[in-house]
């Protein structure tokens, strides 16, 4: 009498291997390395520009990207960060989860200096002492929440991320397949992996 572990036909003991060899096939597939010219990131204001129109999906899930979006992105040694997502998933709520993420720092710390300063000014009556003027502070901070990644690029570099829509060539097949196929050099040369989790998980 054989024993359910035993048997050769016990799916417990066979499913393993088929994962592993598929795995395996998969890795083999993929390469760290990529070629300088593919290597590419976008700046993150870029990325965020047209209220997120670069997040949204066209023509359900098939990508039909105008070339010079490729253009947006260039050529770089190292990214700051691999932006991960679900491309099914709403292209507004992963905007606004990255202005949440990279602008509203800075937009508290702008709103709390607004508004010490206009108490300030308050006090010394060279504002009018009225309830108008607790509005601009909260305009301060709408203003950084929403265009921070602009602003900040006049005074340091910007932050370079990878979005696979602009940074893999999507009018070129054969740049196309390089460039999946590149994806763990990407991963490597980058400082951080974001991912942007929805119910439907990420990318």
């Amino acid at each position: 009498m054989f024993s359910p572990a035993a048997s050769p036909t016990s799916s417990p003991v066979c499913s393993p291997v088929r994962s592993t060899s598929k795995a395996s096939k998969i890795s083999k597939q993929l390469t760290t390395q990529l070629d300088p010219d593919l290597l590419r990131a976008v700046s993150l204001d870029r990325a965020l520009t047209g209220w997120g129109r670069h997040w949204e999906t066209p023509d359900n899930g098939m990508f039909n990207v105008d070339p010079k979006n490729y253009d947006l992105s260039q050529p770089i040694e190292s990214l700051d960060v691999f932006l991960s997502h679900d491309w099914a998933s709403s292209g507004k709520q992963k905007f606004l989860s990255l202005l949440i993420v990279y602008n509203s720092r800075a937009a508290f710390l702008a709103c709390l200096v607004i508004s010490v300063l206009v108490g300030v000014l308050r006090g010394y009556r060279v504002l009018p002492d009225e309830g108008w003027t607790v509005v601009i502070g909260h305009g301060s901070y709408l203003l950084v929440f929403l265009f921070w990644q602009r602003l900040r690029t006049l005074v340091c570099r910007p932050l370079m991320v990878f979005l696979d829509k602009l940074c893999v060539a999507q009018h070129n097949e054969e740049l196309k397949q390089k460039g999946i196929e590149g994806i763990a050099a990407f991963l490597l040369s980058s400082r951080q992996l974001m991912v942007l989790l929805t119910p439907r998980g990420p990318l």
